[in-house]
This record gives structure tokens, C-alpha cells and sequence, in this order.
């Protein structure tokens, strides 16, 4: 289902998705609603609200459910609190971190979430932020470390906070230096 939906084969995923819930013992299944519920928000709204609702009701504490329930409400601008809930049941998920941040850069609503901590060290396998005042710590690959870093630089960047900025590179490039 899911990799119908990442390759736009979105009347498959519907398909799958109605398989699945068609039968009585996983009729409430949560994240068949809430995939289903996603691809259903390509174009019908409504449905797609009344099925992650659904989801949310059979699957409370799934990270995936509030994270689709966030990217569901984005059209009536209600995801705060689905992204929020999404964080604190899975608070190193850098998908999730990632759609917020884009969605904080769109809403120009940065400067409440400023990120920071007295102890920092940037490297690839270790990235550390505050995000929404949850503390994060990525065990990230290479090409992980360095989105994050981007974005990290940027968010200061948005803020005007160019010093910052500099310094995070310059500590990031120092603590990676080879030889």
C-alpha cells in the first residue's frame, strides 16, 4: 500500500487498502485507514478526514496515524497539535521533523521554536536539536546529517540569527575535518 502510494499508484493503494479493511478482523485496522485516508486527501477531502479520524479512533498512540492526521489538516491549517502528538510518540522521526520544519519555514513560525542547546557537537552520526522543546538526538547517516544540517542552518538563517548560522557550519566542517 505504501509503496503504491510513493509511486503514484494511488487507485492500487485505494484497492489494497478496501482488501484489507474489507475483511471483519481488520476492519478498524489503524494504518490501513490512515494510508488510505492519505491517498484519499489527493482529492476528497471530507473522506479523507472521516477516514484518519477513524484511524486515529482504532490506533491512538500510533506516530504514523497523528503524522498523517497532521498532513491531512494542512488544508484547514489544524496540524499543530496531530504534529505535536506525532513528535512525543516518536520524537526521532526524521520524516515528521522534517514536514514540520517546512511547515514552520511556510507559516513563518520559527521564532517560537528556535532550536538550541548549551552542548552541541555536529557530526554525521550525531545531531543534536530542540525541537518544539522535545530533545533529539539523530544516530544519522551521512546524507541525514547533512538535510539536517541544512535545515538546522537555515532555520537560524530565517531568524536572522546569522552568527549562529556560521558558527554551526564551521564547528560542523571543523568536527569533520579528514586527515
Amino acid at each position: 500500500m505504501i509503496k503504491s502510494y510513493e509511486q503514484k499508484k494511488y487507485r492500487l493503494g485505494l484497492k489494497y487498502a478496501r482488501t484489507i479493511l474489507s475483511n471483519p478482523n481488520f476492519a478498524e485496522h489503524g494504518e490501513t485507514l490512515t494510508i488510505k485516508g492519505l491517498i484519499l486527501n489527493m482529492g476528497k477531502q471530507q473522506e479523507a478526514q472521516e477516514c484518519v479520524k477513524r484511524d486515529l479512533k482504532a490506533d491512538l498512540k500510533s506516530y504514523v496515524c497523528w503524522h498523517v492526521y497532521g498532513l491531512v489538516q494542512r488544508s484547514d491549517k489544524n496540524y499543530d497539535e496531530a504534529y505535536k502528538r506525532a513528535l512525543i510518540l516518536d520524537k526521532d522521526n526524521m520524516q515528521i521533523l522534517r514536514d514540520l520544519s517546512l511547515l514552520q519555514i511556510q507559516m513563518r513560525g520559527c521564532e517560537g521554536r528556535k532550536v538550541g542547546s548549551s552542548s552541541r557537537r555536529l557530526s554525521p552520526g550525531d545531531l543534536h536539536c530542540n525541537h518544539l522543546g522535545i530533545s533529539s538526538s539523530f544516530a544519522a547517516t551521512s546524507a541525514n546529517a547533512e538535510s539536517v544540517l541544512v535545515a538546522y542552518v537555515t532555520a537560524y538563517h530565517v531568524l536572522k540569527d546569522y552568527e549562529k548560522a556560521l558558527n554551526i557550519l564551521v564547528e560542523f566542517i571543523q568536527n569533520n575535518e579528514v586527515g
